[in-house]
């Protein structure tokens, strides 16, 4: 994966980073946008929007494959959710690399690097968190796909539990809110601490109030 999509802080000293994983068929500058204002409120902060390694389109990427023909409300279906996330685990190595990458970099702990994604890339925010030890600071999964235990997410698998915050909007026509309830009740039986922030009306996006929930909730874990 690429470093060159970030963003540093004014200060020039490094305390934390936030990874950030677009979602399918956009590029990391999609979310980078988001990081001026993030820093605002939690300073010395680095932040980095990889691009996925898969080329889409012009100007998208995929972190893996989603069936296209696939209606919304399949992400409601057990079996569907198995076979995203198996897809998902494939693209893990990659991610985990680039996170001990960037660590390495600027000379930070685990425990100093938040994982930040939306849609697909929130869902590998979410596995790499759960995944990997010692724990991320926190995990922010927007509009995620669903996250449930199954034959791609063992109990054995999950070795830590870091801080989780889950927005999404309840007319989201491409993951329906269903999908983000599967993952909360995910998360609450393996009693994972987790904030979840729905906005009525809101379709599959990120908006204001996403934003001033991850402000809020990055700002706690300091």
């Amino acid at each position: 994966l690429s470093d060159t999509i970030f963003y540093a802080p004014d200060s020039g000293q490094i305390r934390q980073a936030v990874i950030m994983f677009h979602g399918y068929g956009s590029n990391g500058n999609d979310l980078i946008g988001l990081a001026p204002e993030l820093a605002k409120q939690i300073p010395d902060t680095i932040f980095y929007a990889p691009n996925a390694p898969d080329v889409l389109n012009a100007a998208g990427y995929k972190w893996f494959d989603i069936d296209d023909a696939a209606s919304a409300s399949a992400y409601s279906q057990f079996d569907y959710v198995q076979k995203i996330m198996e897809r998902a685990v494939q693209s893990l190595a990659g991610i985990t690399g680039f996170v001990r990458y960037l660590e390495f970099k600027h000379s930070l702990k685990q425990s100093n690097v938040i994982l930040m994604g939306f849609s697909q890339g929130a869902l590998l925010a979410l596995l790499a968190g759960l995944c990997s030890a010692p724990a991320v600071k926190g995990i922010v999964a927007c509009s995620s796909l669903p996250l449930a235990i199954n034959d791609a997410l063992k109990l054995d698998d999950i070795k830590s539990k870091p801080p989780v915050l889950l927005t999404h909007g309840s007319a989201d026509d491409v993951v329906p809110l269903t999908g983000m309830e599967m993952t909360e009740n995910t998360l609450k039986n393996i009693e994972c601490d987790m904030t979840v922030h729905v906005k009525d009306g809101m379709g599959h996006t990120i908006d204001d109030s996403c934003v001033q929930a991850m402000i809020d909730f990055m700002s706690q874990l300091n």
